[in-house]
């Protein structure tokens, strides 16, 4: 799952083969700041580097630690929406990269 911060502006993008060049253009024309992606178990893997490569500012957070953060500010559900929320606010409060 890749995201887009601030948080106002999440959310959840599955890109895998072709969907990885429109995610590449969706990303470039909105000019983040930072693109943050939940390791997967190395399922991000290709994604993450398709878009590095590409040049786009990219951080790849460990996902225990994001939930930690959750549980921290009383945030226990889990849905995509609702994870893409909480990885930009996680990468807001914790500048990873």
């Amino acid at each position: 799952m890749f995201i887009c911060a601030p948080a106002a502006r999440a959310s959840p993008c599955h890109a895998t083969g072709p969907g990885l060049e429109q995610l590449t253009r969706r990303l470039r024309a909105a000019t983040p700041v930072l693109v943050v992606a939940g390791a997967t178990g190395g399922f991000e893997a290709t994604t993450a580097a398709g878009l590095a490569s590409a040049g786009l500012p990219l951080a790849v957070v460990n996902p225990t630690q994001v939930r930690a953060f959750a549980r921290a500010i009383g945030r226990l559900a889990k849905t995509d929406s609702l994870d893409a929320e909480l990885i930009a606010r996680f990468a807001e409060q914790v500048r990873p990269g």
